[in-house]
């Protein structure tokens, strides 16, 4: 309990995580998300899917697959 004391004290007084975030980054959301609704304001790197909820990962697998790859291609410089 000590240790989660000390790690919460240290998030506490950290400054936040620069935003946007200086390495390329892809946040997948599904467009009929009924637990976290989609943002209603731009974020960069925001990809909205449609057809899919809470659970893009199993539900549009292709989908995640390929914003997995163009991320991966984007930061390696590959095309």
């Amino acid at each position: 309990r000590q240790a989660l004391r000390r790690i919460a004290g240290a998030l506490a007084s950290a400054a936040p995580p620069p935003y946007p975030p200086s390495v390329p980054c892809t946040v997948l959301w599904g467009a009929a998300d009924e637990v976290s609704p989609p943002p209603g304001q731009p974020l960069s790197g925001l990809r909205i899917i449609e057809n899919t909820g809470h659970l893009p990962h199993i539900e549009a697998v292709p989908t995640v697959m390929e914003a997995f790859r163009n991320l991966q291609d984007s930061a390696t410089g590959a095309s």
